[in-house]
C-alpha cells in the first residue's frame, strides 16, 4: 500500500482514511466469499462484478499488487476462463491476506 498516495486521494484527511479502511477491512472478506461462491456456482459474471468492486476499493487505497491481482481475476472471469479464475482467486486472496496487517496498521495509526 502506498500510504501517501492513499492519503492524498482523501485530501490528506487521516480520519476519513481511517473510516474508509475500517469499512474495507470489515467488507472485503464478504466480497471474497461472494466471489468464491459465484465461481463455485458457475456464475462468472456475478463473480466478475464483485471482483470489479473489490478492485476499485483496492485502487482507492493504492494497494497496487492486490489491485493487479483482482484485475487479472476480473479479466479471467469476464473471458469465461474458469480454471484460470480459480487459480487467480486463490492468488488474490493470498495478496489480501498479506495486505490485511498493513491496512490494519495504517487504520490504527490514522485513528491517532
Amino acid at each position: 500500500m502506498d500510504e501517501a498516495l492513499a492519503l492524498a486521494r482523501v485530501g490528506g484527511d487521516r480520519r476519513l482514511l481511517a473510516e474508509l479502511l475500517g469499512l474495507f477491512l470489515a467488507e472485503y472478506p464478504r466480497l471474497l466469499n461472494t466471489i468464491r461462491q459465484s465461481v463455485q456456482a458457475g456464475n462468472l459474471r456475478a463473480a466478475a462484478d464483485t471482483t470489479h468492486q473489490l478492485k476499485g476499493l483496492l485502487a482507492q487505497f493504492a494497494a497496487e499488487p492486490a489491485r493487479l491481482g483482482a484485475a487479472g481475476l476480473e479479466r479471467a472471469l469476464r473471458q469465461g476462463e474458469a480454471a484460470e479464475a480459480g487459480e487467480l482467486m486463490l492468488h488474490t486472496a493470498e495478496l489480501l491476506k498479506e495486505l490485511d496487517p498493513v491496512l490494519r496498521a495504517v487504520h490504527q495509526a490514522s485513528l491517532l
